[in-house]
């Protein structure tokens, strides 16, 4: 009997820690009987940067990582995040006073935002792929920044009409939305308040597939590396290299020696 609880006793911890796992910086919650995990937050309070991946490795098994839990990125200094297609749904909080994020790019597999997702983000433009189905009360709410606003789904998602949807949402009057040609005077129709909210002129159609659009935002992204000022060995910044050592300050903040 002894023998036996200690077998039992040892395989405790073997189980709890299959339940949890990090992996690159990056807390999971794992379901072991439907092999899929979900993000639950950082566990490397230092990145700045993350890749929600279509599925992880722990321990030789793949879990498909399918939903990111509730509040599981509040509150951060996160800079850039990316979202792998296979995502079904963000959880309630899940990115809440996110305030460095300029942009958000869901993939066309994920189909519900859960309240409050992105609500007091910093987020300047927010893309919603062709999978949505449902978007939470508060979930987009309070995004001073917001300028470009897409949803690519074939038919309106629903939105919330609560009265706590209902507070200033003035900042909408300068958001840009961008829908399906078909679906644009259903969403100038449309009673959800922060809609409501956007001008009808400013509800306009898409002119890009989204493959085409994100790829296009790619590029600008890769291509705000160029050289943004040149300065000599000294401190002084100049027009344009001159002869001999000059230092290159990227727009990204970085610097590099051309001769």
């Amino acid at each position: 009997m002894k023998k036996l609880l200690f077998f039992v006793l040892l395989c405790l911890p073997l189980v709890a820690s299959a339940e949890e796992a990090v992996v690159d910086g990056i807390k999971y919650t794992l379901d072991e009987k439907s092999m899929t995990a979900e993000a639950a937050g950082l566990a490397d309070s230092t990145l700045t940067d993350i890749v929600i991946p279509a599925s992880i490795q722990v321990e030789g098994k793949d879990y498909q990582v399918l939903s990111i839990g509730a509040k599981a990125f509040n509150n951060n200094h996160l800079a850039s995040i990316t979202l792998s297609e296979g995502l079904k749904s963000i959880g309630v909080g899940a990115f809440m006073y996110t305030w460095k994020l300029g942009q958000l790019i869901t993939p066309n597999s994920v189909e519900s935002i859960e309240p409050c997702a992105f609500e007091n983000s910093s987020i300047k433009l927010l893309v919603i792929g062709e999978g949505i189905k449902t978007i939470g009360s508060c979930a987009i709410r309070s995004l001073p920044d917001l300028s470009e606003f897409y949803i690519y789904a074939p038919q309106m998602p629903v939105f919330p009409y609560d009265e706590i949807d209902m507070i200033d949402e003035s900042h909408w009057y300068s958001v840009n939305l961008y829908v399906p040609e078909d679906l644009v005077d259903q969403y100038r129709q449309s009673e959800a308040s922060c809609l409501n909210e956007i001008p009808d002129e400013n509800i306009r159609p898409i002119s890009k597939d989204y493959e085409s659009f994100i790829s296009s935002i790619k590029t600008v992204k890769s291509d705000s590396n160029q050289k943004e000022a040149c300065y000599s060995l000294d401190g002084r910044r100049l027009k344009s290299p001159q002869k001999g050592i000059n230092i290159i300050r990227m727009s990204d903040g970085t610097t590099r020696k051309k001769w």
